[in-house]
């Protein structure tokens, strides 16, 4: 089952990691675009018997930036909101970039 990591007094038993591609909508060219990233859950455990977590997350690269995002929780959760929010922050990029591209050239007067 997956993979094994040690963090502290914490176990890490890697359930999923995988590459997949989220969308978002280029607002300027009203198309979607796809991204890949790297999707994973994991379990966190302590050495000694107490609370588990469960963690949804996603690792992607936004030009010069590296974003993790991830939802933590002891209780059981979905993908869901780890998803939704790599989607917006990857519409975030993309139109932030798009909106300089579109921009007219600033001028300087005496």
């Amino acid at each position: 089952m997956g993979y094994k990591f040690s963090l502290r007094d914490w176990v890490g038993i890697g359930i999923r990691m995988n590459i997949v591609e989220l969308s978002a909508l280029d607002e300027v060219t009203k198309k979607s675009v796809l991204k890949k990233v790297l999707e994973y859950t994991n379990v966190f455990q302590q050495d000694e018997p107490g609370t588990n977590y469960l963690a949804h997350g996603y690792a992607m690269a936004l030009g010069n930036l590296a974003v993790f995002v991830q939802n933590t929780s002891t209780k059981v959760i979905t993908p869901e909101l780890a998803q939704g929010m790599a989607e917006s922050l990857i519409y975030i990029h993309l139109n932030r970039r798009s909106a300089q591209r579109q921009a007219p050239p600033k001028t300087i007067s005496p």
